[in-house]
């Protein structure tokens, strides 16, 4: 799991985020293990793993795509399988910003980062494996950072788009379905506290990552089925703690629907996303320097009218 790597970074050098303090997003999903499983007809407690010889891919499309800016300069890639559904797509590893060559990231090996307190903006998404076999996988990742004296903008994205017709096959009446798959995230916004107390800086942080997968009949717009889940996390910049953050690892399986008899439209779709900016602002003055502001006024003014 790349996120492991990731969590490695963060944690080893969490001390390091603190003293150099900054703004950074992480957003991380992974999807391993992604199947659609079934209740037998026959015996409902009997769990069908591999429904190749229920259901059938007839058609579809899959794709990646990323991107990365850092302060105006940006770069996006993509990936398409033209008609082939199960088509290993992979949308290459995009890195922004003066210290990209520092962070020793790797095409879908290893997303972990030098330091927190670099100033960059980094994407990469991946997905392979067959929607039926149970070995579909995807994972999308969006990072990036600004170090507390750097002023700059940076924003990062990944994006799995999985479609796919699908058609019962040897089934005379309606079955139980369901989606399961093994998740793997990290999801985390953060502005160092010296940054949240210093009225001369704005900052602002965001991290999202979300997927989705409906089973639509073809010919409706109602989906009879759906799994999903989405994690966001949106850093304050006022003084205390961030403590919101999201680091899971953990099976998941949606709920039972029933299908009949048909051909229908898959779509999965996985998305991560990250946001962040800091800025130099000139703070208002308060109303006792408004005030004292006046009464200099006021005596200047007096010290004329005396000459």
């Amino acid at each position: 799991m790349k996120k492991n790597i990731i969590a490695l970074a963060t944690v080893a050098l969490g001390a390091s985020c603190s003293a150099n303090a900054g703004v950074y997003g992480t957003a991380y999903l992974s999807l391993s293990q992604f199947s659609i499983e079934a209740q037998d007809p026959n015996n409902p407690n009997n769990i069908i793993t591999d429904v190749s010889g229920l259901v059938q891919i007839d058609s579809g499309s899959r794709g990646t795509r990323d991107s990365a800016a850092y302060n105006g300069s940006g770069s996006s890639d993509q990936d398409q399988s033209g008609s082939d559904p199960e088509y290993p797509a992979d949308a290459t590893l995009l890195c922004e910003g003066p210290d990209c060559g520092a962070l020793g990231l790797t095409e879908n090996t290893s997303t972990g980062l030098a330091s927190h307190a670099n100033n960059f903006s980094a994407a990469d998404v991946e997905v392979s494996g067959s929607l039926l076999g149970g070995d579909a996988a995807g994972f999308t990742y969006a990072d990036g950072g600004i170090d507390t004296d750097v002023f700059a903008e940076a924003n990062s994205s990944a994006t799995i788009g999985n479609q796919a017709i699908a058609s019962t096959i040897n089934v005379a009446q309606s079955i139980n379905i369901r989606f399961t798959a093994l998740i793997d995230l990290l999801v985390d916004a953060f502005i160092s506290q010296d940054v949240k107390n210093d009225n001369t800086i704005d900052a602002y942080a965001f991290a999202s990552a979300s997927f989705s997968a409906t089973l639509t009949p073809n010919g409706s717009f109602l989906a009879v089925a759906g799994a999903g889940g989405s994690w966001t996390d949106l850093a304050s910049d006022t003084p205390g703690p961030d403590s919101l953050s999201f680091d899971q690892t953990f099976n998941y399986a949606s709920d039972w629907f029933t299908i009949g008899p048909g051909t229908y439209s898959l779509n999965i779709e996985q998305t991560s996303d990250v946001i962040i900016d800091q800025v130099r602002v000139i703070p208002e003055p308060s109303g006792l320097a408004l005030m004292g502001l006046g009464i200099l006024g006021l005596g200047i003014a007096g010290r004329r009218k005396l000459k």
